[in-house]
């Protein structure tokens, strides 16, 4: 695997509900990954997240990461959080620790009552 090129990495129910720390913690002391792939949390398995197509992009990660660049510059409507921003806020005292959440839609389902 080769890590310097992970662009994304989704926190599934399954850590999320637990301690993320020794997840987070991997992460940000493993000299080949870098700082910078976004955190992002995921109310279904990440397989399924990781598994959709996406309709802009061949690689799932890359098209949820320019979604996610798209949204932050016209609506900051989902903030991206990098590794290292979101481990500057768990460690932080007195703040919490947020990134945006992803969830799927079934296609022709519009998830907002608006």
């Amino acid at each position: 695997m080769l890590w310097y090129h992970l662009q994304m990495i989704v926190i599934g129910p399954t850590i999320a509900q637990k301690d993320i720390t020794p997840f987070l913690d991997f992460f940000i002391r493993n000299h080949e990954i870098r700082p910078t792939p976004s955190v992002i949390f995921s109310q279904v398995p990440t397989e399924k997240i990781l598994t959709a197509r996406s309709p802009l992009e061949s690689i799932t990660a890359l098209g949820i990461t320019k979604g996610l660049e798209a949204q932050n510059r016209s609506l900051s409507f989902a903030p991206q959080i990098q590794v290292y921003q979101f481990n500057q806020m768990m460690l932080s005292p007195g703040k919490v620790g947020y990134a945006p959440m992803i969830y799927r839609i079934k296609k022709g389902v519009h998830p907002w009552p608006w």
